[in-house]
């Protein structure tokens, strides 16, 4: 049954249309008659972050619409970031940065030609617009292209593995989810290095290095990408260091 054939039914019944009952009678025959489209499909449980609203019926048609609606066990869920229920899906997002932040250290050696193509694995800045402490991937290849063309590059290594700071921040939209994971870490050595001889050309040990990575979500992949490393080593330390 349509969702008109619904009201059709309704307003024969003597229910008079525009009022109350009838917004209601509609909305109780259509949950039972038609399943709730998932407007957002979710991959793992969340955990709305207060305030947040239930819906009573499975149109949400008693949310205020400031927010994108989750359908979740059985309820629309409307909230303005959200966290994740399970530690584990929280881990992954974790792990892809990291992966991320081992691939621009380069400890195997200098970048090749395809370093775009190893940065395009971790992450895609496609469509941002950077913002003041911005880090995207085209500035970070620019920048690794200007040294590879001197002859040189920058090895980093971290000696203390990486602090994750709370609160971090889940923030559902529709066609899009982000998610920003605030970070520090300390003694971070970094070097620049002949690429030729394999020199270590000049050396420096940061006392403290932090960001926020802002990781996007590819439903077509079933991956998390970084988008944006606010705070990140080449567009924010990288010049303190070679000049």
């Amino acid at each position: 049954m349509t969702v008109e054939a619904i009201r059709v039914a309704v307003t024969a019944s003597g229910v008079p249309e525009g009022s109350k009952q009838f917004d209601a009678q509609v909305a109780a025959t259509q949950c039972v008659l038609v399943p709730p489209a998932t407007s957002t499909p979710l991959p793992w449980p969340l955990a709305p972050q207060q305030p947040y609203l239930v819906s009573a019926n499975c149109l949400g048609n008693d949310l205020p619409g400031q927010a994108a609606r989750v359908w979740q066990g059985g309820n629309w869920l409307e909230a303005e970031d959200y966290l994740f229920a399970l530690s584990a899906d929280l881990e992954v997002a974790r792990q892809r940065y990291l992966a991320y932040l081992d691939a621009i250290s380069l400890q195997s050696g200098p970048p090749g030609n395809d370093f775009p193509e190893i940065l395009a694995q971790h992450m895609n800045s496609a469509g941002r617009l950077p913002a003041p402490e911005s880090c995207l991937a085209d500035e970070i290849t620019s920048r690794v292209s200007a040294l590879g063309e001197g002859g040189q590059y920058v090895r980093l290594t971290f000696t203390e593995p990486l602090q994750w700071a709370e609160p971090y921040h889940l923030f559902v939209s529709v066609g899009d989810i982000e998610l920003a994971l605030p970070w520090s870490t300390a003694a971070v050595r970094q070097e620049l290095i002949a690429v030729e001889s394999g020199e270590v050309v000049k050396t420096d040990t940061m006392s403290r290095f932090a960001g926020t990575a802002l990781m996007t979500w590819d439903s077509n992949s079933g991956q998390w990408y970084v988008a944006d490393d606010d705070g990140g080593y080449y567009c924010n330390y990288l010049p303190k260091f070679v000049d």
